[in-house]
């Protein structure tokens, strides 16, 4: 006979897949950057060399474009390659990807962006 602890792990393991499946996928609809293909556990870390990792993203840069997706275990990484892409993103859409909080006296006074 099959005991209570033993339903209640798989009940648990069963809701943890559903949860989720349903809300852990928020935000990842949208589509990454191209980059290289990571494997199962070490991501990228074997792809990128210790010393002047630099020539390798440049490398990439070639094969995949300006903008590049990898990850080195579960952490995330965006390499700009093309000053029009970074100028583009770091400069013009500041605002949107900034974490300073918004000033108010400062565009009180007419000094702020807007």
């Amino acid at each position: 006979m099959i005991s209570t602890v033993t339903i209640t792990f798989g009940a648990a393991v069963i809701a943890y897949l559903i949860l989720s499946k349903a809300f852990g996928r928020a935000g990842r609809n949208l589509p990454l950057p191209p980059g290289p293909k990571p494997q199962f556990i070490y991501g990228n870390a074997r792809d990128i060399p210790h010393e002047k990792p630099w020539v390798e993203f440049h490398n990439w840069g070639k094969k995949y474009g300006g903008l590049i997706y990898f990850t080195i275990f579960r952490t995330k990484f965006i390499v700009l390659n093309d000053p029009k892409i970074a100028f583009a993103l770091l400069d013009k859409r500041s605002l949107l990807y900034s974490d300073r909080p918004r000033s108010v006296m400062i565009d009180l006074i007419g000094w702020g962006s807007t």
